[in-house]
């Protein structure tokens, strides 16, 4: 199984940071698998850590997972924020509201 840190240097490769506010800089940890799609293409990547069932953007839950480290743990925490730990960090980002949420075309194969 893929680690939290290799899905996220793979899935951002299929955002767009440039959009922002379309959900495009976002990446959807749900069911074990983080999924990224950039408006063109997508990409499914199955991984263990990814369950938390919400989007966050991903150029800075990737930023934070490097920070920590292997063993970084994620939970979600009231308001629809992802707690991050690991390594004696912590830090919080805050999800995609649910109706901002990518809306994948068709999944990608896994």
């Amino acid at each position: 199984m893929t680690t939290l840190k290799d899905a996220l240097a793979i899935a951002g490769r299929y955002t767009d940071a440039k959009k922002v506010g379309e959900g495009l800089a976002a990446v959807v940890l749900r069911d074990n698998i983080v999924r990224a799609h950039n408006g063109m293409a997508g990409v499914a990547i199955p991984c263990d850590d990814a369950d938390v069932g919400m989007a966050v953007n991903c150029h800075a839950l990737t930023k934070m997972i490097g920070a920590i480290g292997s063993g970084a743990s994620m939970t979600k925490i009231k308001g629809r924020k992802l707690a991050i730990k690991g390594g004696g960090s912590k830090f919080t980002v805050p999800a995609i509201p649910k109706a901002k949420e990518p809306n994948f075309p068709d999944d990608p194969p896994a």
